[in-house]
């Protein structure tokens, strides 16, 4: 009768500590989760916006238009060459200008959703489960 008894006790003090370090576990995977979102989760962002950044500029070389920006276009070399080839690099390169200052921007605004996207779903959360009163969707 000694072990029927000690192998329940034991079974139950498995089960409380089963759930126990289970319990824990969550909670310290759902707290650094915040610490992963601020900090190696940012540097991975940044590092993934860079990179697009970098590949833009393979993508569109600014330094081979500067380069022959004044040089006639399809070896034309009479004064209308020089023009339209000096015209037409110009327009590219206000082209490509406008299309890497627009990458620029929406990454800036990525950085941003990336920063504010966790404060606002806890701050709904919050919302829904009526911890607070003040809607996220009227500072918005």
């Amino acid at each position: 009768m000694a072990e029927g008894q000690a192998t329940t006790i034991k079974r139950v003090h498995i089960g409380q500590l089963f759930l126990h370090s289970v319990l824990v576990v969550f909670v310290l995977d759902f707290l650094y989760f915040f610490a992963w979102w601020y900090s190696a989760g940012l540097v991975s962002f940044f590092h993934f916006i860079r990179a697009g950044f970098q590949f833009a500029l393979r993508l569109f070389p600014l330094g081979i238009l500067l380069k022959n920006l004044f040089k006639p276009m399809f070896g034309d070399y009479t004064w209308q060459g020089h023009l339209i080839g000096f015209f037409l690099r110009t327009l590219q390169l206000l082209g490509i200008s406008v299309i890497l200052i627009l990458w620029c921007v929406a990454g800036i605004g990525f950085t941003l959703l990336w920063l504010l996207i966790l404060p606002l779903t806890l701050w709904t959360l919050f919302y829904l489960l009526h911890l607070t009163s003040l809607s996220p969707v009227a500072i918005l």
